[in-house]
């Protein structure tokens, strides 16, 4: 929901994002962000009313760009619907060149995610779509914007991270399916249920483009696990694995066996974090890095409470 009232944070945030939105943006590459620090109490710039003076400011100095390449708004509370279609995306549709698009954690409205979602349908030079942190609360703008994936000729980065979808695990297959072309893709939403998260296992175990994979705040329960190994095991593409905040007891997917050590040794990044790692979790993981064929070049495993037992 929109902020109506101001906590203790805002004012900072909403005077750095004054500044931002009345500076001058580059042509080639347009960057609206404001990073919070973690013990803040809010996630993104709360609209105000007071705010729309500013947010017009920046939409009207970018009226006659046509070389745009780049175009980031994260952590910020966008006004409401028909702003960013009506001053935003008609700036978009004129720049030929533009690769990439984020909007991260902006409270799209269902009326932006349309608009959004048209975008991209009409669109033809994205290779990068992030809008992470965004609920998708209708099942027809889910199918929308999984057809418009799926038809689009140059995509091949996107990021749910976060994203919420409403229709289960038929609408997760939907958007992996329109996926599958694609090199990169993150996905994961601490509401998503086992059958979410089997629907995205047996996904990773067909054929594919991936080449990197993200499954971040889901919770992966022992069912879901096998499948997961399994299917990483089947998989010959994906070379860099992300599994965070997945309430995972690791080592998890990452087997002891020769088959999956063989499996899995084409990764090169592999990050783990944010899950759990018990001793013997530990010595397993010091077996996997020991392996002599592995091609593993980075590997996070920050926050996962390493006991002793």
């Amino acid at each position: 929901r929109r902020h109506t009232s101001l906590n203790w944070d805002a004012p900072g945030a909403l005077a750095a994002a004054q500044k931002s939105l009345v500076a001058e943006q580059d042509q080639h590459s347009i960057s609206l962000e404001h990073i919070f620090h973690r013990d803040s109490n809010i996630s993104q710039v709360p609209y105000h009313a007071d705010m729309m003076p500013c947010y017009n400011y920046f939409a009207e100095s970018i009226q006659s760009y046509t070389s745009l390449e780049s175009f980031k708004i994260v952590n910020f509370n966008l006004p409401q619907s028909p702003w960013l279609q009506n001053k935003i995306f008609t700036v978009l549709e004129q720049n030929r060149n533009l690769t990439a698009l984020q909007l991260s954690n902006c409270f799209l409205s269902a009326d932006d995610l349309t608009s959004l979602t048209k975008f991209v349908d009409g669109n033809e030079t994205l290779s990068l779509l992030n809008i992470s942190h965004t609920n998708i609360q209708s099942e027809s703008t889910v199918k929308a914007l999984a057809k418009a994936l799926k038809k689009h000729p140059a995509l091949r980065s996107v990021n749910l991270t976060y994203c919420n979808f409403d229709g289960g695990s038929k609408m997760m297959e939907r958007l992996l399916a329109a996926c599958k072309q694609c090199e990169s893709l993150e996905i994961g939403h601490g509401g998503f249920d086992s059958e979410n998260v089997a629907a995205v296992a047996k996904f990773l175990a067909k054929k594919h483009s991936l080449t990197s994979f993200s499954l971040v705040g889901a919770a992966v329960d022992n069912d879901n696990k096998k499948l997961l190994s399994d299917a990483l095991m089947q998989n010959r593409t994906i070379e860099k694995l992300c599994l965070h905040s997945n309430q995972l007891q690791l080592p998890a997917v990452i087997r002891g066996t020769k088959k999956a050590m063989k499996a899995l040794s084409r990764l090169t990044h592999l990050d783990l974090s944010f899950n759990k790692l018990s001793l013997s979790g530990a010595k397993s993981m010091a077996k996997f890095l020991a392996d002599g064929d592995s091609k593993l070049i980075s590997l996070v495993m920050m926050k996962n409470n390493l006991t002793s037992k």
